[in-house]
C-alpha cells in the first residue's frame, strides 16, 4: 500500500508539472517544474512555521549566474531552478511562499504567482518588468504581496538618527547605460517605458538603516530585533549613482546576529553568509544601508 501511495504521488507530482506546458510564453526545462512541484508537495506535508526562509534554504548551494532573464531574444516569463541570481532567489521564494498559503501546489500556480511579483500587471514585456527594486516594493505593495517596513514606527527620539537616514531617490542608471541592458534596445518603445518609470521614481523619499548601526552590540541588536524578522527582505542601498539598490538576500537571525541568505556572486552559489550582515557590508565600500521589505 504504501509503494503505491509513493507511486500515486509521484504521478500526481509529475501532472502538475506538466499543467505549464500549455503556457507557451514561458521558458523552463521540465526539471524546473519538477522542482518547484515537489517543493510545494514537500512544503504541504512539512508545514513550514516561516515558509519563505524554509524556500530560500532549499535553494542553498545552487550555482550563482547573473543575466538568466536576459537569455531570450524577446520577454518570455524565465524559470530557472538551476542558476540564480540574487532577485531570481528572492522572486522564487516569494512565488513558492504565496502557492504554499494558497495552498497550491502546481506549476502553474507558481507561474501565476512568479509572473505577477516579477511584471508590473503581470504583463510579460521587458519594459514591464520590475527592474528597480524600488518598482519592485511598490507594484508588489499595490499587489498586497508585500509592504516596506516603516523604520520609524520602531524607533524613538534618541535612536532616530542613527538607524533612520532619509533619501530622496535619483534614478536614470538604465536609460544612461543602454549598453548594459540589449533587451532594452530590441523591445520597441521600451527605452521610453523605462525612462518614465525612473522620471516617478526620481524624488521618492525612502529611508535606510545605515550599515554603521548593523554593529553587532547588545543595543543596536535589540533595535533591529523589533524592526527586522527572520524571512524579511534585505535591499541594499547603494552610492552607485541612478540606481537605487545593488543586492538583496532574506534576513536570517542566528541567536543575536543578523545574517544573510542570498545568492553570492562571491561564493558563487545561494549560501547563508557566514559573517554578520555587517560585516558583510563592511567588505562593500559602497553600500550604505538596508532596506526592510515583508511579505504580507
Amino acid at each position: 500500500m504504501d509503494k503505491i501511495k509513493t507511486l500515486l504521488s509521484s504521478f500526481l507530482i509529475l501532472l502538475s508539472a506538466m499543467e505549464g506546458k500549455a503556457q507557451n510564453d514561458i521558458v523552463y526545462t521540465k526539471q524546473d517544474s519538477l522542482t518547484v512541484v515537489t517543493l510545494l508537495s514537500t512544503a504541504k506535508k512539512d508545514k513550514p512555521t516561516n515558509p519563505i526562509v524554509y524556500f530560500a534554504r532549499k535553494y542553498k548551494g545552487i550555482p550563482y549566474v547573473a543575466y538568466t532573464l536576459e537569455r531570450n531574444k524577446s520577454e518570455h516569463l524565465a524559470i530557472n531552478t538551476k542558476e540564480l541570481d540574487c532577485t531570481t532567489l528572492v522572486e522564487n521564494a516569494v512565488a513558492l511562499t504565496l502557492c504554499h498559503k494558497q495552498n497550491r501546489t502546481a506549476f502553474k500556480d507558481f507561474c501565476r504567482n512568479l509572473r505577477n511579483i516579477r511584471y508590473l500587471n503581470g504583463e510579460t514585456t521587458y519594459a514591464a518588468r520590475n527592474h528597480y527594486f524600488s518598482t519592485w516594493i511598490i507594484n508588489n505593495s499595490k499587489a498586497g504581496i508585500v509592504k516596506e517596513v516603516n523604520i520609524a514606527d520602531f524607533l524613538d527620539n534618541k535612536t532616530s538618527r542613527r538607524f533612520a537616514v532619509a533619501q530622496a531617490l535619483n534614478i536614470n542608471f538604465m536609460t544612461t547605460h543602454t549598453d548594459k541592458y540589449p533587451s532594452m534596445a530590441r523591445e520597441k518603445g521600451s527605452k521610453d517605458i523605462i525612462a518614465n518609470t525612473e522620471k516617478s521614481l526620481t524624488g521618492l523619499k525612502t529611508t535606510y538603516i545605515p550599515k554603521a548601526s548593523l554593529r553587532n552590540t547588545t543595543a543596536n541588536n535589540a533595535v533591529l530585533k523589533r524592526i527586522i524578522h527572520d524571512g524579511d527582505i534585505i535591499a541594499i542601498v547603494t552610492s552607485i549613482p541612478g540606481i537605487d539598490t545593488s543586492h538583496i538576500g532574506i534576513a536570517i537571525w542566528k541567536g543575536n546576529t543578523l545574517h544573510l541568505l542570498n545568492a553570492s556572486q562571491i561564493h558563487g552559489k545561494v549560501v547563508e553568509e557566514p559573517m554578520t550582515l555587517y560585516q558583510y557590508m563592511q567588505r562593500h565600500p559602497k553600500q550604505l544601508g538596508i532596506r526592510v521589505v515583508r511579505m504580507i
